[in-house]
């Protein structure tokens, strides 16, 4: 059982074991601290406002979170946070029914007061020599777990709730399975999640010189599709898009600097086959 107070100065929690705690604002970026030999720790200087609390141990894949709102003449809160948990499975395989391996797995919370979940930022960079190819990425966003040799991932202490439960591989489109109900001490069996051979796109991002331009943002949309597209950082005038459902895309791409976004180039239609690799090349106006 976890204790939260707050006061003028700060929010304080104490816990029986080691613990993670946060506290994020609407538009404000969270704070976190970690538990004292005690279980003890405080977050300091919370101005009043809109607040999500989020704890659990350091390696969770999905933590807590309690919203509460800090008053403006308000100089103390008590709260009692439950660390329960249950334990979720799932298996990932292709079509034909092979298991996938290294898969991603990752539990978003299915209720509707959570569509403020971390998304994922990749940003990607690909070099050509001698006609090989290279890719190095940065990935940033929500903690997940990886299947095993038989496809299977075993997601532990999962607070109780309802997840949507994602898959995604390199080569593979993601699939979701939505409704998980998670409940404390039960281990959930998701079944199978089954994923479809997808295909890339890469290419090089140039000005009307034909100059690589060193950071640029790529967006592909999907000829017929609901979903909006994802903008795509590239460094370094190359760019590649991986997990592309099979179809037809718009691409563009616009170049990025110390303002934010600038100027767009031509949208350009390419077509992508699953289990292959199409090449698109972009342009942006200059500077």
């Amino acid at each position: 059982m976890c204790s939260y107070v707050a006061a003028r100065s700060g929010l304080y929690q104490s816990s029986p074991t080691s613990a993670n705690a946060e506290a994020g604002s609407h538009g404000v970026g969270a704070k976190s601290v970690k538990t004292d030999a005690n279980g003890q720790y405080s977050l300091q200087d919370v101005v009043p406002g809109d607040y999500e609390i989020r704890w659990g141990k350091p390696k969770q894949i999905v933590m807590d979170r309690q919203k509460l709102m800090v008053g403006p003449t308000q100089r103390e809160m008590h709260r009692d946070l439950n660390l329960s948990y249950g334990n979720l499975r799932v298996r990932v395989v292709d079509v034909d029914g092979n298991p996938i391996k290294g898969a991603e797995v990752e539990l978003s919370r299915g209720d509707a007061s959570s569509n403020r979940e971390a998304r994922s930022v990749s940003i990607s960079m690909v070099m050509t020599s001698d006609g090989s190819e290279e890719s190095a990425s940065v990935v940033t966003g929500p903690r997940k777990a990886k299947t095993d040799a038989e496809g299977i991932a075993l997601v532990e202490e999962v607070p109780p709730g309802t997840y949507q439960v994602r898959a995604s591989s390199s080569r593979f489109i993601d699939g979701k399975l939505a409704g998980q109900v998670v409940v404390e001490g039960v281990l959930t069996e998701s079944g199978t999640v089954q994923l479809l051979q997808s295909g890339r796109l890469r290419g090089e991002i140039v000005d009307t010189n034909g100059d690589r331009v060193s950071l640029a943002l790529v967006m592909a949309q999907k000829v017929g599709g609901e979903d909006p597209p994802r903008p795509q950082p590239a460094l370094g005038g190359t760019y590649l898009l991986d997990s592309l459902a099979p179809g037809k895309y718009l691409v563009k791409a616009s170049r990025m600097g110390n303002g934010g976004m600038g100027a767009q180039g031509p949208e350009l239609e390419v077509e992508v086959v699953g289990g292959e690799t199409a090449s698109l090349r972009l342009s942006v106006p200059p500077q």
